[in-house]
């Protein structure tokens, strides 16, 4: 609810602003509402991004590494900060499809998280199913059924951009395409 909300206020003052000459925050509005689109890309796909992937380093950092949990810190805050400073760099929807793409990338490769339990836990999860070890299953099920609604939305982007593309000449794009 609170990511469709930011969305939809994001929608709703780029389409007062279009309007006018100067906007509420004087002759640097639009940059402003760059900015805020920004942190939106960030704050929703860029956080998941930091989840998944420190989901990624808890498999893969060995257990008797010392200093393990900060690394896995470490990827969490890299990784969020990666998709900030992406979702400043490039244009709202093309930063949003890509930091969706890449979510359900992470996202659908944890199917191979049960196999990576395997090998380094020696635990799978049907055998985690069989004994009701709910908790370790439902990690690895949810980061697919994330993984499944990122890639469904990153299809979407991808073809309303590809409308959008056709319809509008080239050199006119909206803003905030």
């Amino acid at each position: 609810m609170m990511a469709t909300r930011a969305i939809l206020f994001m929608v709703k003052c780029r389409s007062k602003h279009l309007g006018r000459q100067a906007g509420e925050f004087g002759s640097v509005t639009a940059r402003v509402y760059r900015l805020v689109e920004g942190l939106n890309v960030e704050a929703i796909a860029g956080l998941s991004l930091g989840c998944i992937g420190h989901l990624w380093a808890n498999r893969l950092v060995p257990v008797g590494l010392s200093h393990g949990a900060g690394w896995e810190l470490a990827v969490f805050f890299g990784l969020w900060s990666l998709a900030l400073l992406h979702a400043l760099v490039r244009a709202p929807a093309v930063a949003w499809q890509e930091q969706l793409g890449l979510l359900a990338l992470l996202c659908l490769l944890l199917l191979l998280l049960p196999l990576l339990n395997w090998i380094t836990l020696g635990d799978s999860l049907p055998a985690q199913i069989a004994r009701c070890d709910w908790e370790s299953a439902g990690v690895g099920l949810c980061a697919v059924a994330l993984g499944l609604l990122a890639a469904r939305a990153w299809a979407y982007l991808r073809r309303r951009g590809a409308d959008a593309a056709r319809r509008v000449p080239a050199g006119k794009m909206e803003v905030g395409a």
